[in-house]
């Protein structure tokens, strides 16, 4: 006896820690992306598209994670009959080379399924592990030649405690090339989510803390904005330079961004004067991305100090426009919110938009609450629609037919990081048909409701209803 307990306690040791995990929804709401193509849901789960020839495509998570000691799952497929760029990267980056990355995509293998696994040791030992059909800790085969393994610097430590993933495709001439995404894992803080604590809407001038050094010009501008009246325009030439200090107390920031089509059309975005991203188009031969207002999304390192942001404009730019609108600034400091659902019951054959209940928020603070999706790829989605927070039927449900349902709904909390996420099961009563008159059966009652069907029965008063009980 004694040895199947041990060999059972080894068995939990050796699983991964699910149970500190949570499923990113696979909704292009759950990320920023950085002048990329057009990001959709399919069968799969979440694709990323290329657009033309030599165009790129940068997803990076709108959430934050502690990825010391826990693992970060990514099951992928990336479709290319070319050379393509890319990489699985974790952010921020506080070190040059960044070697906390999957390395080049085109070194793994095309047009099949793959399991990455993120993993960061406690004693900072990290790897990024790919294998065939599954993860190389669940009996997938690794694939020859791709893991990268290190050591993270002390420097780089703190950074890891407040992380998040940018997820890249660019470079390719496959102009049908894409990446779905079946699955991403991440650690769950069971605790705390982000609070938006500041936001810049460049409505009343330029905020004190930005500075311009260079030849070009920094000014407010009404002539193209993202929302409101106003929006930052800079126009830079070689070696001009934007940037701020983010507050101590901010933990993660999102801001939107237009870049012309330029010459060279790159920005370098930096952290401390630490490389995080281009901003840029690829166009090289190619015109097919529109000039459009994206999103970019970055965890702050949070080790106790203001954070310094800047845009360097340092690949012979000359009178390149970029144009920067609502900066938003988190801290991480508000309790966890749950998504719920007041009630999960419907009666059978109800008429069509038969209200079942209403999505609500906990510790949202009173913010509003928006659906985003009710269904994700779940077979019973087509069965119920919404109506601002409100679940309400799209059919007349039969208990005989389908008795239970179950719905994985995405909802989004003004103001607060990140998505709310969780799965539901609605239940269709049977409807009440009274009982046969017998000793055994006299009043068959279901639940309380039917206490008045009874009652609409008889036509008598209810004591009437419960004389043989």
């Amino acid at each position: 006896m004694k040895r199947i307990l041990l060999a059972f306690v080894w068995i939990l040791i050796s699983l991964p820690m699910l149970a500190q995990l949570k499923s990113v929804p696979l909704v292009p709401e759950s990320f920023a992306r950085v002048y990329s193509g057009p990001v959709v849901t399919n069968a799969n789960g979440l694709r990323m598209n290329t657009v033309g020839r030599r165009n790129g495509n940068t997803l990076l998570l709108k959430d934050g994670f502690n990825v010391v000691g826990q693992d970060v799952y990514i099951k992928w497929f990336l479709k290319s009959n070319s050379y393509i760029r890319g990489s699985f990267s974790l952010l921020p980056i506080t070190a040059q080379p960044s070697t906390f990355n999957s390395g080049q995509l085109d070194a793994y293998p095309k047009n099949e399924w793959l399991y990455t696994r993120i993993v960061v040791n406690a004693d900072y030992s990290f790897a990024f592990v790919t294998a065939r059909n599954n993860y190389d800790n669940q009996g997938g085969s690794p694939v020859d030649g791709t893991t990268v393994s290190g050591t993270v610097p002390e420097e780089s430590r703190h950074a890891l405690t407040n992380s998040s993933l940018k997820i890249d495709i660019a470079d390719t001439y496959d102009t049908g090339a894409y990446m779905d995404i079946a699955e991403l894992l991440i650690p769950e803080d069971t605790e705390w989510q982000y609070r938006e604590a500041d936001i810049w809407d460049f409505e009343v001038g330029i905020p004190a803390p930005i500075s311009f050094t260079g030849t070009g010009t920094c000014q407010i501008t009404s002539t193209d904005v993202f929302g409101g009246s106003g929006a930052l325009e800079v126009v830079a030439n070689d070696g001009d330079v934007m940037q701020f200090d983010i507050p101590a107390e901010v933990d993660f920031m999102t801001f939107r961004v237009k870049i012309s089509h330029g010459t060279t059309k790159m920005a370098q975005l930096k952290l401390d004067g630490i490389f995080q991203n281009y901003l840029s188009i690829y166009t090289n031969g190619s015109t097919s991305y529109a000039e459009e207002w994206c999103e970019v999304a970055l965890p702050i390192s949070g080790d106790g100090t203001p954070t310094q942001f800047s845009l360097e404009f340092a690949l012979g730019h000359t009178s390149q426009l970029v144009l920067m609108d609502d900066v938003r600034f988190y801290s991480k400091d508000i309790p966890k919110s749950q998504l719920n659902l007041d009630n999960g019951d419907i009666q059978e054959k109800s008429p069509v938009g038969t209200h079942v209940g209403d999505f609500f928020g906990t510790e949202s603070e009173g913010r509003d609450l928006s659906i985003l999706t009710h269904g994700l790829e779940s077979p019973d989605k087509d069965f119920f629609t919404m109506d601002g927070s409100a679940l309400k039927t799209a059919e007349v449900l039969n208990s005989d037919e389908h008795n239970n349902f179950s719905l994985d709904v995405v909802a989004e909390v003004s103001g607060v990081l990140p998505l709310l996420y969780h799965s539901f099961d609605i239940n269709v009563l049977p409807e009440f048909a009274g009982g046969d008159g017998s000793s055994l059966s006299p009043y068959q009652i279901a639940n309380p409701r039917h206490l008045n069907n009874v009652r609409n029965y008889l036509a008598l008063p209810i004591k009437a209803c419960i004389l043989n009980w």
